[in-house]
């Protein structure tokens, strides 16, 4: 069995992140961190706050083994919270540090310290250490290809004992959550709700620290691991924002109550965090209360019950519950059926989730279910980094297959060349005849049929032939070229030919009618490596990649593609989009953009 280089997946949150691995596509992801009995690390996550030292700000400080806000409890105001939400800001000032801060360089830190805490774990267990990750990002930058490129790049610009970071694989965190979701139905959940099927699809509530994301997502266990339908977001609307609300609640019967305003960072920090214990704890109780130090000695006892909590609080639900709501009507309208409605996210535990979204369905049966809040988007990324990574090992070993295969048939050529003593251009005669070709055609497939001079060709495959020309001016395609695609008998995917050799130039494909996955779509284009092949190729095998093309197409629309080979061998694209425009393509057009 293939070998799979190790992956961690990263779920780098606003108030905590988290890592895991899989060591096995049959089994469970692992959290990897050490067992803490302080943290419990492997419950919640690694605080993310992030201690920007002065003067000058380059040293960034999350989690050494404690975390940033532990350390530097005193200095609140050189803390940067929930970094992710901010990061199209680009710099944030901090008081007392010289320069603005990166926002780039903040979120590079917690990434490392997540690493590192991985690595901790490894170390334990006596095994080689890992430097590769796949990361999630919100579902609401799924269509911010730069913000996406800069977190990639923010990434592997940090080193861990002195190695860089290798982003193999980025997810949004929606997709990672269904990716989980499916595979704990089909192993690991009770015989009611046990999944036997290969897809699942599902509208993923994630409500974060300090984002809310939903999107409507189908995860497979064969074949591409995911697709996103559509996903929405709100990029101001999470856990913190709850916190907010009790925050000031209990700031304001400490004033009404007993006259009494905290009076520096600190004080505020504390209440803080009685507030998010308050959170916590009306999950469960009806009411939940605090204790505050004042002044004087005494304490002030701050009550608040759930109910208050939900109705100051409801505007934040709503936001929240309107975004369901169009994802569960765009549902319909595109006729996909929504097999669960699955929580994510510490801020989704909240009771009044759950209320507020069987309100929203008015009956309809489809089941909510609340998913390892704190793990699944970890979870998932580690299974689609492992996919990712094995989809990488089998396409180094096809390529070593290919290269080995045309070294051993340049090494034959060789030998026949030097045992017959013939030319290249004899050679070459020798295997157009041996395809069944005679040299008097000049490589030119079969005439069906004359009339004054000028000649029908003989239809072959899917492309259409050209005009009629004259019989010694024709030429004949020497390989078979086609697009790629993904398919669920293999990880690399196969290739779907269009034009196949020896038809006439131009050829014409037929149209071949796909669904865009996002707003940016790259067609790659292959050929076989071998002239005028007779094997019914569908796969990778004997093909190379000599283009790709993007197009700009809207997520979630049919497209029509057709592929056009001309005289001078320079290829055509043509992509007719579903509602739109078609849009035109070509070798020549894009000389300065091209892949290969």
């Amino acid at each position: 069995m293939m070998r799979v280089d190790d992956v961690y997946g990263c779920d780098i949150g606003d108030n905590f992140g988290y890592i895991s691995l899989l060591e096995n596509a049959n089994s469970d992801p692992k959290p990897m961190f050490l067992t803490n009995a302080t943290y419990q690390l492997d419950m919640i996550g690694m605080p993310t706050s992030a201690y920007i030292s002065p003067p000058d700000g380059k040293k960034i400080e999350v989690f050494d083994g404690r975390s940033a806000c532990d350390k530097h409890r005193r200095e609140s105001d050189k803390f940067i919270h929930a970094v992710k939400t901010r990061l199209k800001e680009g710099k944030i000032p901090v008081p007392g540090i010289s320069k603005a801060v990166s926002t780039d360089a903040i979120y590079a830190a917690i990434a490392r310290d997540l690493v590192k805490q991985g690595n901790e774990r490894r170390k334990a267990d006596n095994k080689d250490c890992i430097y590769r990750i796949a990361f999630a990002y919100p579902a609401a930058f799924t269509g911010d290809v730069s913000l996406i490129n800069r977190m990639k790049k923010s990434i592997e610009g940090i080193s861990v004992d002195g190695k860089k970071i290798q982003v193999i694989a980025s997810l949004p965190e929606p997709a990672a959550v269904a990716i989980d979701y499916l595979y704990y139905l089909q192993n690991f959940a009770t015989e009611n709700i046990q999944q036997t099927g290969e897809n699942f699809t599902a509208l993923i509530y994630d409500l974060g620290h300090g984002t809310f994301d939903a999107a409507v997502v189908t995860a497979r266990s064969k074949g591409e691991p995911y697709r996103l339908h559509f996903s929405d977001g709100i990029p101001d609307v999470g856990g913190q924002d709850f916190d907010d609300i009790l925050y000031l609640e209990i700031i304001n019967n400490l004033k009404v109550i007993y006259g009494y305003a905290p009076q520096n960072n600190n004080e505020k920090e504390n209440i803080r965090n009685e507030a998010i214990k308050i959170k916590h704890e009306l999950t469960n109780d009806d009411i939940s209360s605090c204790s505050i130090s004042l002044p004087n000695g005494e304490y002030a006892e701050i009550e608040i019950s759930k109910k208050t909590f939900e109705e100051k609080s409801k505007h934040l639900i709503m936001q929240t519950m309107l975004k369901v709501s169009d994802m569960l009507e765009k549902a319909k309208t595109d006729s996909i059926h929504i097999d669960a409605i699955v929580l994510s996210g510490g801020a989704s535990q909240m009771p009044m989730v759950i209320d507020n979204l069987r309100l929203v369905l008015e009956g309809d049966p489809i089941p909510i279910e609340s998913h390892r809040p704190s793990k699944a988007v970890s979870f998932g990324a580690a299974r689609y980094g492992y996919w990712e990574s094995a989809r990488i090992k089998e396409k180094e070993e096809e390529d070593r297959k290919r290269r080995t295969e045309e070294e051993r048939k340049r090494k034959e050529k060789e030998e026949v060349k030097g045992r017959e003593g013939h030319s290249l251009a004899e050679e070459s005669k020798k295997e157009v005849k041996a395809q069944g070709i005679s040299q008097k055609e000049n490589t030119v497939p079969k005439i069906e049929g004359q009339e004054k001079g000028l000649v029908k060709t003989k239809y072959i495959g899917k492309a259409t032939q050209g005009k009629k020309t004259n019989s010694i001016l024709e030429k004949y395609t020497e390989y078979s070229y086609g697009i790629w695609l993904p398919s669920s008998d293999s990880i690399i995917g196969k290739i779907e030919f269009l034009i196949r050799s020896r038809e006439k130039i131009p050829a014409v494909s037929e149209g071949v009618s796909l669904i865009s996955s996002s707003g940016r779509t790259v067609i790659k284009v292959y050929r076989t490596s071998v002239k005028y092949d007779t094997g019914n190729f569908d796969s990778m095998d004997d093909c190379v990649e000599i283009l790709r093309i993007p197009f700009e197409i809207p997520e979630n629309r049919e497209y029509e593609l057709k592929m056009t080979v001309l005289d001078d061998y320079n290829i055509v694209i043509s992509c007719a989009i579903d509602g739109g425009n078609t849009i035109e393509k070509s070798t020549s057009d894009l000389l300065g953009d091209l892949i290969v």
